[in-house]
């Protein structure tokens, strides 16, 4: 997988399993929005990281523990 593509960072990934995975398939692991986020998060159960997709910019990442998490946190790291 192209990292530039995914992550913005200009390196390839040396993992084995990013060759696997097909960057349409990868693509829809993210999520775009708050009710996405939260609806992902139901069905997998919580806690849940959350990170920027693309770079991030020292946005970091948040571990959301309830909806609520979420529901402040998603923001902060996709603006």
């Amino acid at each position: 997988m192209n990292m530039v593509k995914s992550t913005g960072l200009p390196q390839r990934s040396s993992s084995v399993y990013s060759r696997l995975i097909s960057e349409d398939l990868y693509r829809s692991g993210c999520v775009t929005d708050v009710s996405s986020c939260l609806k992902c998060a139901d069905k997998i159960g919580y806690p849940v990281m959350i990170k920027a997709s693309a770079g991030g910019g020292g946005k970091g990442i948040r571990k959301a523990l309830t909806s609520a998490d979420i529901e402040r946190f998603f923001p902060q790291v996709s603006e």
